[in-house]
């Protein structure tokens, strides 16, 4: 460690170099964690807003056919995906067979 110290203060490009390097690891590492937060924070508030509105639709007296359908007819996202196929296992309708030939 000593020699380490001793190498890197008798050359400063040296010293530069290896602070420059070890600040673009750590933005580098800071940019791939925020993006990975980021990502998972959108996937459970798109979650949250989707349960909300079957919460209402049941709210209404809404079947769990109809809200299938409802949601069905809405232009799908690959975050829906999931949430469709599990709704599909959940109450045997088509619509879930389907998802799960075409993830096939």
């Amino acid at each position: 460690m000593q020699t380490i110290i001793e190498t890197l203060s008798g050359e400063p490009a040296l010293l530069v170099g290896t602070i420059l390097g070890a600040l673009g690891i750590l933005g580098g590492a800071t940019i791939a964690v925020s993006a990975i937060i980021s990502d998972s924070w959108r996937k459970v508030r798109q979650v949250e807003e989707l349960n909300a509105i079957k919460m209402q639709m049941l709210e209404r007296g809404m079947t769990a056919e109809d809200i299938v359908k409802v949601i069905s007819a809405s232009p799908r996202r690959k975050w829906q995906e999931h949430v469709i196929k599990a709704w599909g296992q959940w109450d045997g309708c088509s619509h879930g067979k389907r998802a799960r030939q075409a993830a096939v």
